[in-house]
């Protein structure tokens, strides 16, 4: 059985769609097509049945899936083993992570790496959060760098560090004057019950970004009114900045904020948990290398300051 016939078949139990799992694996439909079908010649079994749902996978389908994932892992670990037998740090690593923490953290560890260990080969992958983490529970990407949680028993984390979350406030509303400050913080703070009953601008249902503030919402007592909904945050905090509506907004996003017109941002009480934890994670079943130890050494030492906003 190739790597290419299990690639195959793994992206469709995934996907349970011959097109979803084609464009994921940069594939051609028919292509991805002859392969099932001559696995399912090969093993004498019908691997997936069509639903209105989508492709299922058979009695056979499923038995056939835990054996390819060994199969994946035994491939994943020659990978490992073969990257690091230069003595010279040559090697190579796959890195996933989502597109915006992407271009925070990508920068910033990279340059250092590069200089650090400039023959090994990185090859980055962006996609959402639930991407990479089943990226990386079938071998396809050695480390992602995303938030938590995971749910996954067969994912390792390693917490970085914790990104706060913020309310953003239009300039000209009158909640402004009713920040008030504690020690040792560098914004000042607003009560979340002070706008409950007021619109809120969040990203789309299903980003994380949105379920983070509904939650932190909930744990002050109340649910959003989302009169808007945008999936980019700077779209949001633009809208805040003319008096739209409020926002919640993570901190890496207001390190890329450049432009003149702002909302004014709040720390939230720590009452409500207003922190997402960043973190490192990869596959239980990696044989960790030179160039993976590294690389995780590195962001545990580069990115906790860049989140001290």
């Amino acid at each position: 059985m190739t790597r290419k016939e299990l690639q195959g078949f793994m992206a469709v139990y995934e996907y349970g769609s011959i097109s979803k799992a084609a464009e994921r694996l940069y594939m051609a439909q028919p292509s991805l097509t002859r392969i099932i079908k001559k696995i399912e010649q090969d093993t004498g079994n019908e691997l997936f049945k069509r639903t209105n749902d989508g492709l299922k996978p058979t009695a056979a389908g499923e038995l056939y899936r835990h054996s390819a994932q060994q199969m994946m892992d035994i491939y994943h670990q020659m990978d490992q083993a073969m990257s690091s037998i230069n003595a010279e740090n040559r090697g190579k690593l796959t890195v996933g992570t989502t597109f915006f923490l992407g271009s925070i953290v990508l920068p910033v560890i990279l340059h250092e790496f590069k200089r650090t260990y400039p023959n090994i080969a990185i090859t980055i992958i962006e996609g959402t959060s639930w991407e990479i983490k089943s990226e990386i529970a079938k071998g396809a990407v050695d480390v992602g760098i995303i938030h938590l949680p995971v749910e996954d028993k067969n994912i390792e984390t390693i917490v970085l560090g914790q990104e706060r979350f913020y309310l953003a406030v239009p300039p000209e509303d009158a909640i402004n004057l009713t920040a008030y400050q504690k020690e040792d913080n560098r914004l000042p703070y607003i009560d979340l019950s002070l706008v409950k009953n007021r619109p809120f601008i969040l990203t789309h249902p299903g980003q994380r970004a949105r379920e983070e503030a509904m939650r932190i919402c909930q744990e002050a007592g109340f649910e959003p009114s989302v009169q808007y909904t945008t999936k980019n945050l700077q779209t949001a905090a633009n809208l805040v900045s003319i008096g739209i509506g409020f926002s919640i907004i993570p901190s890496s996003y207001l390190l890329t904020f450049n432009n003149h017109s702002l909302p004014n941002y709040y720390n939230i009480e720590e009452a409500y948990h207003p922190e997402w934890p960043l973190a490192v994670i990869y596959a239980k079943t990696i044989r960790p290398t030179k160039s993976f130890d590294a690389f995780v050494s590195l962001c545990k030492e580069v990115l906790p300051p860049i989140y001290n906003y």
